[in-house]
């Protein structure tokens, strides 16, 4: 098998094809494809791999010279390369589709109380907006109780048993969006209901 086989084959790629499909921070989650093409005989497959925002890994032969392309999702060797930079390029790309994947799956909440993710949006208002700012803010991490109770009665007056009682609604409010949040150790955490464990997403 040839280095470059060996390569994309780490990435689970499939035979005959200029696909893999690298490993995924979660074990659930949709697998990154990373496409490998050649210069310049796969010309037309890198521009609609391109104009599709699929990452892709250039390997240019010779002295062929390679357009240069200001996307972070794309990247180039010359060959014949050596199998370790070829894995670590891959895995790069790999990363970069991750992190782009992450960021678009954080929730945002704008000036007018709308909390946004997954393509959907709910209208919040009062102390759930003021919650929710909190929680999104450190999304993913657990925010103390006594920080929530500053954040949702900048005033004072919170109680915790107050606190209870909105963040239950804004649990009902956002549960429609996929997100969910988990009481943890004396504080509470904003998360992603396809990340929490079954019992607690319901």
């Amino acid at each position: 098998m040839r280095e470059l086989d060996r390569a994309t084959s780490s990435y689970g790629a499939f035979q005959g094809h200029s696909y893999g499909a690298a490993p995924s921070a979660h074990a659930d989650s949709e697998p990154v494809i990373v496409a490998v093409v050649h210069w310049p005989e796969d010309e037309e497959l890198l521009h609609w791999l391109a104009e599709s925002s699929t990452a892709r890994l250039v390997l240019a032969r010779g002295d062929e010279p390679v357009p240069w392309l200001d996307d972070p999702l794309q990247d180039w060797v010359r060959t014949p390369v050596h199998l370790g930079e070829t894995q670590a390029r891959l895995a790069a790309l790999a990363r970069r589709v991750a992190d782009r994947r992450r960021v678009a799956t954080v929730p945002q909440l704008d000036e007018n109380g709308r909390l946004f993710h997954g393509g959907r949006w709910v209208a919040l208002s009062g102390v759930t907006a003021r919650l929710a700012g909190a929680l999104v803010e450190a999304f993913g991490q657990v925010v103390e109780d006594a920080e929530l109770l500053t954040f949702g009665w900048p005033d004072g007056g919170g109680q915790r048993d107050t606190l209870r009682v909105q963040l239950t609604r804004l649990r009902r409010r956002i549960k429609p969006l996929g997100l969910g949040i988990l009481y943890v150790n004396g504080g509470h955490v904003l998360s992603d209901l396809r990340q929490m464990p079954p019992k607690e997403a319901r």
